[in-house]
């Protein structure tokens, strides 16, 4: 960018800006407020309100979820400098310092109270992703986040960033450019710097990651209680129960494994919407996604199955008819499918909780040492028994 054109935007006349958002998250120290103005020359001005607080980034971007962001971060350092980075998320991972394509050129600081109004511009068109250019004649999806600076990288533009404790989506309107506000000057203030704290932007961070935890416990309970403990009760567990084998497998199946899929992906469902996220991405969430769909859709079917099993029982048969074998198969099938799956979940969640998700990995790898101790156990004690098997 020319000298002079910068020094013409700083002296020059007032250009009016858009408020883009006006947001008080629940877990930050305060209401963090972004401006925009475009100029003639492709370029966007934005301005960033928020708290002095050392040590917590504040970032705006534009796309709708991870799959693709371009992220422009500003935080004040433990020193009491402002910082500017633009980052780029592409999956699961935190964003990455996009280097020598950072485009962002800083213009001014100014301290106003408790709150730090940093201006900067950057070129509507983008380096970090074609698709995600700032186009002022229609309406583009946006992200929000506050969090962390990690303590000894809080000067540096690559700095560590921690998962942000609060964020949420939007949409800029196709009138984002309008003025709706004004820099009186840059570098100074804001006129309607008094109305900042007006949250008008909801942080959602919070109910998504209930909704996530949610899934969480529920694919736990089903898979790595209900599932296998469905399949021990039919396995060694007939002649000892009786008719309330068939009542006790029954109820684990439908109640533990198929109802709690269903509600589980209804859960993950409503949080990824909350993000405006893709449900089968696989750059977010590996093949957790898909895995996820597959073993819903095959409970499904294995539920029917066993539906059609129980009306065809014939207690004078004289071997075990194919559609059983299938649905024992079947059946492992899934439960494995499952059980390797909430690992894999896990790891995804790790982006969010680090240590929690580490916890739950170790648990989970115990419990499924157990049973397959306890499987061994039973096999080489009671052997799998079939019912109602004729030997004549």
């Amino acid at each position: 960018m020319p000298l002079l054109l910068i020094v013409a935007m700083m002296w020059g006349p007032t250009p009016a800006a858009a408020q883009l958002l006006n947001i008080k998250p629940t877990t930050a120290p305060g209401a963090f407020t972004v401006f925009a103005n475009p100029l003639a020359n492709n370029t966007m001005v934005f301005r960033y309100v928020f708290p002095a607080t050392p040590g917590t980034y504040y970032a705006f971007a534009l796309g709708s979820s991870m799959d693709d962001l371009d992220v422009m971060v500003a935080w004040y350092s433990s020193q009491k400098q402002v910082v500017l980075s633009r980052r780029k998320a592409s999956g699961h991972t935190m964003p990455t310092d996009v280097g020598a394509n950072q485009d962002l050129v800083y213009l001014n600081t100014t301290k106003v109270s408790d709150r730090i109004m940093v201006t900067f511009m950057r070129p509507m068109a983008s380096k970090v992703s074609q698709s995600l250019s700032i186009d002022v004649t229609k309406s583009q999806p946006a992200v929000w986040a506050v969090g962390a600076v990690s303590g000894d990288d809080t000067t540096s533009a690559g700095g560590r960033l921690a998962v942000h404790g609060a964020g949420g989506t939007g949409a800029i309107s196709a009138q984002w450019s309008n003025p709706t506000t004004q820099f009186t000057q840059f570098g100074s203030k804001v006129t309607t710097l008094a109305g900042v704290n007006a949250p008008v932007a909801i942080d959602d961070t919070a109910a998504s990651r209930a909704l996530v935890r949610a899934h969480g416990v529920l694919m736990v309970l089903a898979w790595l209680v209900a599932g296998p403990l469905g399949i021990l009760v039919a396995r060694f567990f007939k002649k000892k129960l009786g008719i309330w084998w068939f009542r006790i497998h029954a109820g684990l199946m439908v109640v533990g494994a198929l109802c709690g899929t269903i509600v589980g992906f209804i859960l993950v469902y409503v949080a990824v919407n909350k993000g405006h996220g893709n449900h089968m991405s696989t750059k977010v969430q590996g093949l957790h996604g898909i895995f996820g769909i597959l073993v819903l859709v095959l409970t499904v079917i294995q539920t029917i199955l066993g539906v059609v099993i129980d009306k065809l029982f014939d207690f004078r048969r004289k071997k075990v008819p194919w559609h059983d074998v299938l649905h024992w198969w079947l059946g492992r099938c899934i439960v494995v499918i499952g059980i390797l799956n909430i690992p894999y979940g896990l790891y995804v969640y790790m982006t969010l909780e680090p240590t929690t998700g580490y916890v739950w990995i170790g648990l989970v790898a115990a419990w499924v040492v157990i049973l397959i101790i306890t499987t061994g156990f039973f096999q080489s004690r009671v052997g799998q028994v079939h019912d109602h098997v004729s030997k004549a």
